[in-house]
This record gives C-alpha cells, structure tokens and sequence, in this order.
C-alpha cells in the first residue's frame, strides 16, 4: 500500500470530506447525521473553532479519512481532555487509515496539547473501535442511540497505553 500522510485538513479538502461522510459504512461508526450537504462541510473547515484540530489522513495525493481532536481551552477543569470523532472512506476502512489518524492525533495530544485524556465515542458494535476498547485503561460507560443502538464511551486515563492499537 502506499504512504498515508496525515495533515491538517483544508477549507478545500470540503469535497473529500463530503464523499468520506456520504459513504454508508463511514456515517454508520460516527455520531453525524446522515446526508451531509458539501456546503455544510465548506463551512465547517473554513473557520475551525478553537480546541479543534481537524486532520485528514491522504494516499497519493487523495483525501481518504478524516479525524477530529477537539479540546476544551478555555474550560478549566477540561483543559487536559481530548475528545476524537474519526471517520474512513467505505473503500479504505481496514487498510490503516484509522490507525495513521489516531497515532498523528495521540502525538498532537502527547507532544504538543499536553493532553492527558482521549475520549471516543462509538457504537459499541463499531468493529474499528475494538481495538481502542482493547487497549483502554478504563471501563466504558454506555447509552443508547438514537437508533437504539448502545454507545460506550471510551476514556484513555493515559495517552501511552494506546501506542500499539490497530484500527480494523
């Protein structure tokens, strides 16, 4: 396979991200809503609020998955929490995007946020998410979706445990 370069994503990666959130197995394993409008992406990556960090995950050049790491800078007693949403294309899930986008995110956290937390929440039957589960120091709380599907959320208490997880 070729190279995945992670990067900040670009007021022009709005296309790519439309595509990825369009795909019915991408927007099943995320929290969106379904049938996203590009506008509404366009405008979304022109002005990013702060505490967000939005990476895409790129393979010869094209836009293939898409990471968000949003932080809460001007909430005290969050400041050292993290909190990711992460989506692939439906034609690369399982060929370690995933895992290029969390390692670059949980090198932002450990390296240059000083984060001490990652927090996700998925679909407890999120096969990309067994994985971080694994891997976590911590046990999950759930809820239920708006489908009546459960949500777990899954709260590293420590950024190094994670280094080594792969993203089915």
């Amino acid at each position: 396979m070729a190279q995945v370069i992670v990067r900040p994503a670009e007021p022009d990666d709005y296309k790519a991200l439309h595509r990825i959130f369009s795909g019915p197995r991408a927007i099943a394993g995320t929290l969106q809503l379904p049938f996203p409008r590009a506008e509404t992406w366009r405008e979304r990556l022109s002005e990013l609020p702060e505490g967000l960090y939005s990476l895409v995950a790129c393979v010869e050049g094209e836009v293939v998955g898409s990471l968000g790491l949003e932080t809460s800078p001007t909430r005290w007693r969050m400041r050292h929490v993290g909190s990711i949403g992460m989506a692939v294309r439906d034609d690369w899930q399982g060929r370690g995007i995933g895992t290029a986008l969390t390692e670059a995110a949980l090198d932002l956290a450990d390296n240059w946020l000083n984060l001490t937390r990652i927090e996700l929440r998925v679909y407890v039957d999120n096969a990309a998410d067994i994985a971080f589960r694994f891997a976590k120091a911590s046990a999950p709380g759930s809820s239920r979706s708006p489908q009546n599907t459960p949500l777990t959320s899954s709260v590293m208490s420590s950024l190094k445990a994670i280094r080594s997880l792969s993203i089915l």
